[in-house]
C-alpha cells in the first residue's frame, strides 16, 4: 500500500511531448511497480490520480491537458515547480522476459505495453 503522507517534491524535469502533452519528472520517496498509480496534488488546483511513465529515479507522469487541474499543472510546469505526490496505490504485475523461446530461439527482450485510464468530471 502507498504512503497517506503527501511528499512535496520540485519537478526536475519537463519535457514537452507535443502542444498538449507534457512529462513531469520528479524524486519521492516511494517504489512504484508496474501497473501502479499515484495521486498528484497541484497546488491551488486539484488532486489526480496518474498512472506513471517511468518508475525509477527520477520517477515521472506524462499528461496531457484535459481538464482544470492538468490545464493548471501546465501552466505552472517548470523546473522547480513544486507539487504533491503520494503512493504507490493499486494492484501491480510482475514482468518477466524470457530470452529463449521453446527451441532456444532467441526473442527480443523489447516488449510493448498498453494501458489506458478514463475519468469523470462532475
Amino acid at each position: 500500500m502507498g504512503s497517506r503522507l503527501t511528499q512535496v517534491v520540485p519537478l526536475e524535469d519537463v519535457v514537452i511531448e507535443d502542444p498538449k502533452t507534457r512529462t513531469y519528472r520528479f524524486r519521492a520517496d516511494m517504489r512504484p511497480r508496474p501497473g501502479q498509480f499515484l495521486m498528484l496534488w497541484i497546488p491551488r488546483a486539484d488532486e489526480v490520480p496518474m498512472a506513471y511513465s517511468y518508475l525509477e529515479d527520477p520517477m515521472g507522469v506524462t499528461v496531457r491537458e484535459y481538464g482544470d487541474a492538468t490545464r493548471a499543472l501546465a501552466a505552472g510546469s517548470k523546473r522547480g515547480y513544486r507539487v504533491g505526490v503520494r503512493g504507490p496505490y493499486g494492484n501491480s504485475f510482475a514482468v518477466e522476459v524470457s530470452l529463449t523461446r521453446p527451441r532456444h530461439r532467441p526473442i527480443s527482450t523489447t516488449f510493448c505495453s498498453v494501458r489506458g485510464t478514463w475519468g469523470a468530471q462532475t
